[in-house]
């Protein structure tokens, strides 16, 4: 899958409050994921959710967590956007 749709699903799942690196809703769940985070500036729960969404849809995100780890600089800018995006709506 390439990072655009990547992106772009993922936004979709994040107004659906699936998923968010901007730690506003995610993943509920009381364990953590064996999978370790890349880099410090992904929340924890941000983090969990990505794994949570590899987990359960293999078929659309099953290269999410490597795209993640190699692709730092863009993902930044994810993260960015959507902090900016969620502290202008009632999301945030």
């Amino acid at each position: 899958m390439t990072f655009k749709l990547i992106c772009s699903v993922l936004l979709v799942n994040m107004a659906a409050g699936l998923v968010c690196f901007c730690g506003v809703q995610g993943n509920v769940a009381l364990e953590k994921s064996k999978h370790k985070k890349p880099f410090p500036w992904i929340p924890e729960l941000g983090w969990e959710d990505a794994v949570r969404l590899a987990e359960v849809s293999p078929d659309d995100f099953s290269s999410l967590l490597e795209d993640i780890d190699q692709n730092e600089s863009k993902w930044k800018k994810v993260k960015l956007f959507l902090v900016t995006l969620f502290q202008n709506t009632s999301y945030a």
